[in-house]
């Protein structure tokens, strides 16, 4: 009765879990990431009746074990995968148009990053990733709509390096046996494939990640600029010297950002809508 019962769980409701418990204020969300070894940072859920203590007990645990804390409020994706969200599938995205997955990983380890999106979804595996995106296509029906390729390659048992390869082949290495499936997607298109150039590649990659970061400050999943900052440089690597996402943003120019999500808008939809928070910083 007096234990904290905690979950890993990358996308479940927290506090829906704490329903059937007869104390639900002593349950809270210790949200690793993978790998659970090398990755910093550990999310610490608020469910809506989890207590002081509880949380204060999972943030000493996470201390404990070398990691850094970030309390987050309960809600889907928490912080971190909902801002991966849009960034995977995006890549996704770029992948069955025709670009291939070493020129967007290339892209992404030339920004900064530690590993490329299409790395990151073999290492998460696509079972996950499907999954998880689901949750978030629940919450956002309109800007988080899952690519084809997670499902496709889910189906296929592509799964990534838990199956011995996705997208790359056995420990990251050549082709792996979701080129397959990836093939298969684009010539279903129907329609020519094009390789998109390292600025485009940036452009619909990193815009909607400030974007959403900034909607996660916005709906009050983290207290301030300084959460996100430490919460993605350590869950996601976006590159530790740029001072974290708002600096990154800062520097890049809100106003460019937001400029260049509205043109995206215009050529892709609504998944690149700029919220309303983002443009009123713009505007300041």
């Amino acid at each position: 009765p007096n234990a904290v019962l905690a979950t890993n769980t990358s996308s479940l409701s927290v506090t829906k879990m704490a329903e059937a418990v007869p104390q639900p204020e002593r349950v809270v969300g210790i949200h690793f990431f993978n790998p659970p070894e090398k990755m910093p940072l550990v999310e610490v859920i608020r469910g809506k009746l989890t207590n002081d203590a509880a949380v204060a007990t999972a943030c000493r645990l996470a201390i404990k074990l070398g990691k850094f804390p970030v309390v987050v409020s309960d809600a889907p994706g928490f912080l971190v995968n909902r801002c991966l969200a849009p960034y995977v599938n995006e890549a996704a995205r770029l992948l069955l148009e025709g670009t291939a997955p070493e020129a967007i990983d290339a892209a992404m380890l030339d920004f900064g990053m530690p590993m490329g999106p299409c790395r990151l979804l073999d290492e998460i595996g696509f079972d996950v990733a499907t999954k998880v995106s689901a949750v978030m296509h629940e919450a956002f029906p309109q800007r988080m709509v899952p690519c084809e390729l997670f499902a496709a390659m889910s189906a296929a048992k592509a799964l990534g390096q838990k199956t011995g390869g996705g997208l790359y082949g056995k420990d990251g290495k050549g082709d792996g046996p979701g080129r397959k499936v990836l093939a298969e997607l684009r010539s279903m298109r129907g329609t020519p494939g094009r390789e998109a150039g390292r600025s485009e590649i940036l452009h619909r990659l990193i815009y909607p990640l400030v974007d959403e970061a900034y909607r996660c400050l916005d709906d009050g999943i983290v207290q301030g600029e300084q959460d996100l900052d430490l919460g993605l440089v350590m869950g996601i690597g976006f590159p530790p010297f740029t001072g974290g996402i708002t600096q990154y943003a800062k520097r890049e120019g809100l106003t460019q950002i937001v400029a260049g999500l509205d043109e995206l808008a215009r050529a892709h939809g609504v998944r690149f809508a700029v919220s309303d928070g983002l443009r009123k910083r713009a505007v300041v």
